[in-house]
């Protein structure tokens, strides 16, 4: 079966508004003669206003009817103007030989195209641009989410960081305190109340026996339990609250807070080398401040007395 036909578009003036697509395979100006059109309900003869030759004029005309949908008023009759339709036909994806239109719609035709191109250019412009956006949306979300994993792993290293020199001042705090606690009992032995109470019990009962026994020698008598328990608790008492006495003037002596002092700087200056990374040494020749990386085995150089030394932070 032979498809190869014209396509066209005719108005007529008895109905104003209305055109016919259809297509023929006769030159449309004749068909627009054919008796089948022009029938006695028809008052005036229809008139051709474009036709176009395609190799298959049924998939064509069945293409435009389509695009001319929103213009269906019954049949093979649209309600819309000629420019429109001959625009609905010639965007057909298929090979035409355009063979009539008047110059009037050709120029009407000419504005309709510029109209859509400008409107598919805006279109695709603006796809381009949500597609941009979305593009930059996605890589911003990403950069957010990195950004907060990088700030995440920042802070719990930082956190991890604190906790390790926080354990470590700890440790070095708790060294430094058994240190001059050590030292502290060495230096000032504090008297024990079982080795005081003895001996003040045998001070007083000497006391009692060449003092009291020759007043009250005839009342009291020296072997009594009585005379046994008034020696011994006294003297407890009074061991007790010597030994009291001896530890509180040993802790308030310029000595012992002498020593408290330089626990209270040691502890300091270990806290301040921590958190700056740095410790202060003392030159072992001439005792200058020198200040060093912590945790580490080092050379040290003193540019006071030029000595150079080992030491471990």
């Amino acid at each position: 079966m032979d498809k190869k036909g014209f396509i066209y578009v005719m108005t007529n003036p008895s109905m104003p508004g209305l055109l016919k697509v259809g297509m023929t395979k006769k030159v449309p100006t004749h068909r627009a003669l054919d008796k089948d059109l022009n029938t006695a309900g028809v008052p005036t003869p229809f008139q051709t206003q474009y036709y176009a030759f395609f190799d298959n004029m049924i998939f064509a005309e069945q293409q435009a009817h389509k695009k001319l949908q929103q213009f269906y008023h019954g049949k093979e009759f649209f309600k819309t103007d000629v420019p429109t339709a001959i625009c609905a036909i010639e965007s057909i994806n298929i090979p035409f030989t355009k063979l009539y239109s008047k110059p009037e719609d050709d120029a009407k035709i000419a504005k309709i195209r510029a109209a859509k191109e400008a409107e598919q250019r805006k279109q695709e412009e603006a796809r381009r641009l949500k597609k941009q956006y979305d593009e930059l949306e996605k890589e911003a979300q990403r950069l957010k989410k990195l950004s907060d994993e990088s700030l995440q792993k920042q802070i719990v290293e930082e956190q991890q960081k604190y906790e390790k020199i926080e354990a470590a001042i700890d440790e070095q705090r708790y060294k430094i305190e058994k240190k001059y606690e050590d030292l502290i009992k060495i230096k000032f032995v504090e008297p024990s109340f079982w080795l005081c109470w003895p001996l003040i019990t045998i001070i007083v009962w000497v006391i009692f026996i060449f003092i009291v026994i020759e007043k009250f020698s005839g009342i009291i008598p020296i072997t009594d339990t009585r005379t046994f328990f008034i020696i011994i608790i006294p003297a407890a008492l009074f061991a007790y609250f010597l030994k009291n006495y001896i530890k509180y003037r040993q802790k308030n002596s310029s000595k012992c807070k002498s020593l408290i002092r330089q626990r209270d700087d040691e502890i300091e200056s270990m806290c301040n080398s921590y958190m700056t990374g740095k410790a202060i040494i003392n030159c072992p020749d001439c005792h200058k401040k020198l200040r060093v990386p912590i945790n580490k085995k080092l050379f040290v150089h003193c540019p006071e007395c030029d000595l150079k030394f080992k030491i471990v932070t």
